[in-house]
């Protein structure tokens, strides 16, 4: 007969992951908690340039590490050594047998083709894994939602960080100096946290590990609310990992070979910020839907006209003019000059830029090819 169960899980390779993601600016700081601002703030800038260079141009969520603990069994553990040993001496052939050896484990049917190079085995072993699991709590191709969970490129570049991959060294140094000198003491001081976390959760599941109790999670968590999850737990179809993390996010989760994993701190200061830069970004973006206010910055960067004569290009009147370029002035797009009885304006070219990188941020748009 079949049921849900639990678990109360740490892993390391995900929270790395979620590092990554973060420093190569999958979402503004501005929306994060005060302390994974600390924690961004701490790292040399040297460092972190050195870490883009590695991943590359992605603006994206990464989930690279955890795919290969997949494979080598090791998605799970909390100790760093025993997390990343096995990954760093797996070649991308022992990706791909691993990988088959995972799938079989758990019933899943997995063809590769051999003609293809090694890092295409790769992607499309651990697509099939992923995809496979997912329809079986009720994801599936045509819905779109699978799509973003296959995640080829992130084996395109974990590929170049195991053992027989150009990047290995270079990774792995880099890999090694992060965590020692500046994560490890980070989270340390993030136990506390990690401990309650832990407690709360177990308080709130039960003493029954087949009874899956959903109703103490937060509310933007997808077992709340997503119909997919609440029917996989209605026909007792679902094995959850719940992630104990140091970033206290409510909810990240991932399809796991016989179930998924998820987090779920429930914190409201983390999600008020966000709120915050949702609010911001909106209003700023506000500031350019009309017509005049665009025209006026326009006309602030092709000449230097004063607000009347601006008004009269425009046919308005003055005071208008000064309303609309008070609202540019206060979503930061523009600043005023005044000069005796003359008002001008001029374009801040950089709110501008990162106005619309911001937009393109939140709406997690993927590249161009």
């Amino acid at each position: 007969m079949p049921q849900n169960s639990w678990k109360i899980q740490c892993s390391i390779l995900f929270e790395l992951d979620t590092v990554f993601s973060l420093l190569n600016d999958y979402l503004p700081l501005a929306s994060l908690s005060i302390s994974i601002n600390q924690l961004a703030e701490s790292i040399p800038q040297e460092m972190v340039e050195e870490l883009r260079i590695l991943l590359g141009d992605r603006k994206k969520y990464f989930g690279f590490l955890l795919a290969a603990g997949f494979s080598t069994n090791t998605a799970f553990e909390e100790d760093y050594v025993q997390a990343t040993m096995p990954i760093r001496q797996m070649s991308c052939k022992g990706f791909i047998e691993n990988t088959l050896t995972r799938a079989s484990e758990y019933g899943i049917p997995i063809d590769v083709d051999p003609n293809q190079s090694l890092v295409e085995q790769m992607k499309n072993a651990h697509s099939q894994l992923v995809r496979q699991s997912g329809q079986r709590i009720g994801y599936f191709e045509q819905s779109g939602d699978i799509q973003n969970l296959s995640l080829k490129s992130d084996i395109e570049l974990l590929a170049g960080f195991l053992a027989d991959g150009e990047k290995h060294d270079q990774f792995w140094h880099w890999m090694d100096r992060f965590y020692y000198q500046i994560y490890q003491p980070w989270r340390q001081m993030k136990e506390p946290v990690l401990h309650a976390s832990e407690e709360k959760a177990r308080l709130c599941l039960g003493a029954s590990a087949d009874q899956l109790l959903v109703d103490w999670l937060p509310q933007v968590n997808p077992l709340r609310f997503s119909s997919v999850l609440i029917g996989a737990i209605q026909k007792k179809n679902l094995n959850v990992i719940f992630l104990v993390e140091p970033f206290e996010l409510p909810d990240a989760w991932f399809i796991l070979p016989n179930g998924l994993a998820i987090t779920f701190a429930d914190n409201d200061v983390s999600f008020q910020k966000f709120v915050g830069f949702v609010n911001n970004l909106s209003d700023r973006l506000k500031a350019l839907a009309d017509p005049n206010r665009l025209l006026i910055m326009r006309i602030a960067r092709q000449s230097s006209r004063d607000n009347t004569e601006i008004a009269g290009f425009l046919n308005v009147s003055r005071p208008t003019v000064s309303i609309h370029a008070k609202q540019l002035r206060e979503a930061g797009l523009i600043k005023t000059l005044e000069d005796g009885r003359s008002v001008r304006h001029e374009v801040v070219s950089s709110e501008v830029r990162k106005l619309f990188y911001d937009l393109e941020r939140f709406l997690d748009l993927p590249q161009e090819e």
